[in-house]
């Protein structure tokens, strides 16, 4: 049995298919019949890696011009083949041009002076009730922080942000560490070397938001060799 589904794009390269006519359905003479055949579902042609099936000899058979409440397929050699392939779905999909999280705080100009003091963003917005940041970096990061009473979020949403970890990527996060340590954050998770190929901390914003400055570094080897 094929189970098909509309999100994805699916090639099944068979070498041998069973055609079976429903009694009393209109048709050929004959109630069987045998075909070599690629059954290509959501794609024409080749699927979009090239491969062929080794036994080659291959046909297409679009099962969207089959009459499928007419006719059964039964299946009886696969060449073990199958690929799945997300379809670009352009007719429905959003187009993101912008992503940042969007902190529910208590008290927004004290938190995104914590932002502005200690990590560098600058307001790009402000007013009493929200604020939105951006990182002096190459590429425009960005968060935002909003009264987490605000009508514009909907009751069920309302509450300060909770268990979440923002990541941040530096230069040198040993440096990092000892300036904020000097500073006086909260840094729950102090400086080390993970094996999986990070140096890095957790500190925490006024809030309890947890920010893990991180600076890649070269994993352990034996580490690396065991997970890859």
């Amino acid at each position: 049995m094929l189970f098909l589904d509309h999100r994805l794009e699916q090639s099944f390269f068979i070498s041998e298919v069973v055609v079976e006519r429903a009694p009393g359905q209109a048709g050929c003479s004959h109630d069987f019949g045998r075909t070599r055949a690629s059954i290509t579902p959501f794609c024409k042609g080749l699927p979009r890696s090239g491969k062929q099936p080794s036994s080659g000899g291959f046909r297409p058979l679009d099962l969207r011009s089959s009459l499928l409440h007419t006719y059964s397929l039964h299946v009886t050699t696969v060449e073990t083949y199958c690929m799945y392939l997300i379809v670009e779905c352009k007719e429905n999909a959003v187009k993101v041009n912008s992503l940042y999280p969007l902190l529910q705080v208590a008290d927004v100009e004290a938190s995104a002076a914590f932002y502005e003091t200690y990590f560098g963003f600058t307001r790009i917005f402000t007013s009493d009730w929200y604020v939105q940041l951006r990182a002096t970096a190459d590429h425009p990061f960005e968060i935002a922080l909003i009264d987490q009473k605000h009508d514009t979020i909907p009751p069920q949403g309302r509450g300060t942000t909770e268990k979440m970890i923002l990541s941040l990527y530096v230069e040198d996060a040993a440096a990092e560490h000892a300036r904020l340590s000097t500073a006086g954050l909260p840094i729950p998770y102090s400086l080390r070397d993970e094996v999986f190929g990070q140096r890095h901390f957790i500190a925490a914003d006024p809030n309890g938001i947890l920010i893990d400055v991180i600076e890649p570094i070269e994993p352990d080897p034996e580490w690396l060799k065991a997970n890859s």
